[in-house]
């Protein structure tokens, strides 16, 4: 049966005009609008408009969305963490802020700079459904967008005195992609796809610098 929601409100976060999610039983609508503000992602500066505005999406999802968890990497556990749970997601918000912060501070096209969206980027890619959501959804667009952000940047220091490389940890065996990928990651169970395929790309590989930065991933962990 369909609902009269005209009277309820609405959350607006940056973009177009698509509709996130219809309002309902009490609960605000979230929908796009150029004129909203990139709330808890203000200190990402010009040069980054629309990883600011995919930021603000997330932002604003994180706190929406009750199946949502954060993929970061954690002191307490390595685990998916629950947004739903306050402590949870505060601590992201937290960590969003630094990493917004210490983007801004970096110097404009440096290597720092890169690595800082690296962290940025994966904090973005960290906010997954379990499993992760296919990489055609919305969730996997908004990824593909801070991606771009992240390849546009790499692409304009190459022509610089340093190696540089970000490669996407594609889907696929984990064994064939292992040189690229670091400790930490997470699994999940998938019933019906084999042990030890990588779902997402977490945190993409970097060589910058002279450095190797590795990647994080979501692999399907086999069954008991």
């Amino acid at each position: 049966m369909p609902r009269d929601n005209a009277d309820l409100p609405w959350q607006e976060v940056p973009g177009t005009s698509e509709v996130l999610v219809e309002p309902g039983f009490g609960v605000p609508g979230l929908r796009e609008s150029s004129d909203a503000l990139p709330l808890g992602a203000e200190a990402l500066p010009d040069r980054f408009a629309d990883l600011r505005a995919v930021a603000g999406q997330v932002l604003a999802m994180a706190g929406h969305d009750p199946a949502l968890h954060h993929a970061l990497e954690s002191r307490r556990r390595q685990d998916f963490h629950s947004l739903a749970e306050p402590k949870n997601l505060k601590d992201f918000r937290r960590d969003a802020a630094n990493r917004f912060s210490y983007l801004a501070d970096a110097p404009v096209g440096s290597v720092r700079e890169l690595r800082e969206l690296v962290l940025v980027d994966e904090l973005l890619n960290s906010v997954v459904h379990v499993p992760p959501a296919h990489p055609e959804s919305w969730w996997g667009r908004l990824g593909k967008r801070s991606r771009a952000v992240l390849t546009e940047s790499a692409s304009a220091l190459r022509g610089g005195p340093d190696v540089v490389e970000v490669r996407v940890i594609p889907p696929g065996p984990f064994d064939a992609q292992r040189a690229w990928v670091g400790k930490h990651n997470l699994s999940c169970p998938v019933p019906g796809r084999p042990p030890s395929q990588i779902l997402a790309c977490l945190r993409v590989h970097l060589r910058a610098g002279g450095e190797d930065h590795a990647g994080r991933v979501i692999y399907v962990r086999d069954e008991p």
